[in-house]
C-alpha cells in the first residue's frame, strides 16, 4: 500500500494503544470512573487544566516555527547544508534521551513538593538537575566532537554534507549542557504553576534569541554562522532560564518556610 499504507497503520497502532491506555486507566488502576459528574466540578477542571494547557500548545508551536524559518535560512546555503542539519538533528535524538529521561519526571516530582510546600526539596532537584545537565552534556561535546568525522561518515559519502555534518556537531554540541539546562528551567517552572513564564522563557529563546542570532550569523559568517548563532542562543537561553527559576523559587522561600515549619 506504499505511504497509505504507513498512514493506516499509524492510525491502527495509536487506536490500539487508546484502547489499551484507558483499559488500564479503567480497569486496572481505577483512575477513570463513569459516575454523575456535576457540571460546576467540570467546568472547575477545565479551567485548571487549560491554564496549563494553553501555554504548553504554544511552546509546542514554537518548536516547528523555529525548525521552519532556519530550514529556509540554511536553504540559502545549498541542500548540502539541509541534508547536514536534518542528519544532525537524528543524530542529536540520541545525546538527548537520556536527559529527556529525567526531564520528564521534574514536572510532577517540582509539582508535589510545590504544594506540599517543601521547596527545600524543589531547590535541592534544581541543583542536582543543573549539575546533571552540565555534567552529561560536557561529557556528550567531549564524545561528539571526538567523533563527529565517524558519525558523519555513517550518514552520507558526499564530502560537503559530511563537512557541514562535522561543523554542526563540534559548534551546537558546546551547548548541549545549557540546552538541558533551559529546558529544565520550564519544566520546574511549570512544576511551580508559572506555565506562562515557562512559555515566554521558550518564546524568548525562539524569537528573540535563535532567529536572529541565525539571521545574523548567516549574513556574516554563512553557515558556521546560523550554527554559531544556535550555539549563543543555548548559553544565553540557559542562564536566563536558571535566573527565572531562582527567582521564583526565592519568592515562595518565605512561605515555603513557614509551611515546612508547621509540619
Amino acid at each position: 500500500m506504499g505511504i497509505r499504507g504507513a498512514a493506516l497503520a499509524t492510525v491502527i497502532a495509536q487506536g490500539i494503544s487508546t484502547v489499551w491506555l484507558v483499559y488500564l486507566l479503567f480497569r486496572r488502576h481505577r483512575l477513570l470512573t463513569w459516575s454523575t459528574w456535576r457540571l460546576g466540578e467540570y467546568t472547575g477542571s477545565l479551567r485548571s487544566i487549560t491554564r496549563f494547557a494553553v501555554p504548553s500548545v504554544l511552546s509546542m508551536v514554537l518548536m516547528p516555527i523555529s525548525a521552519t524559518v532556519i530550514t529556509r535560512l540554511l536553504s540559502a546555503f545549498g541542500h548540502e547544508a539541509i541534508a547536514a542539519t536534518g542528519a544532525a538533528g537524528r543524530i542529536e535524538m540520541f545525546a538527548f534521551m537520556v536527559p529527556m529521561a529525567l526531564g520528564i519526571s521534574l514536572t510532577p516530582f517540582v509539582s508535589q513538593n510545590f504544594g506540599a510546600g517543601r521547596m527545600d526539596r524543589v531547590r535541592e532537584a534544581q541543583k542536582v538537575a543543573t549539575r546533571f545537565a552540565l555534567g552529561y552534556g560536557g561529557v556528550t561535546t567531549v564524545a561528539f566532537f571526538l567523533a563527529a568525522p565517524w558519525l558523519a561518515a555513517a550518514f552520507t559519502d558526499d564530502p560537503k554534507v559530511a563537512g557541514t555534518l562535522i561543523s554542526y556537531i563540534r559548534i551546537i554540541s558546546f551547548g548541549y549542557g545549557m540546552m538541558e539546562v533551559h529546558r529544565y528551567c520550564g519544566f520546574f517552572l511549570t512544576g511551580m504553576h508559572k506555565p506562562v513564564s515557562a512559555t515566554v522563557l521558550n518564546a524568548v529563546r525562539v524569537l528573540a534569541l535563535l532567529i536572529p542570532l541565525s539571521f545574523l550569523g548567516a549574513r556574516f559568517w554563512g553557515v558556521t554562522g546560523v550554527f554559531g548563532g544556535r550555539l549563543a542562543t543555548d548559553i544565553m537561553a540557559g542562564i536566563m532560564g536558571m535566573m527565572c527559576v531562582s527567582k521564583t523559587l526565592n519568592a515562595n522561600a518565605p512561605c515555603a518556610h513557614a509551611t515546612c515549619t508547621t509540619q
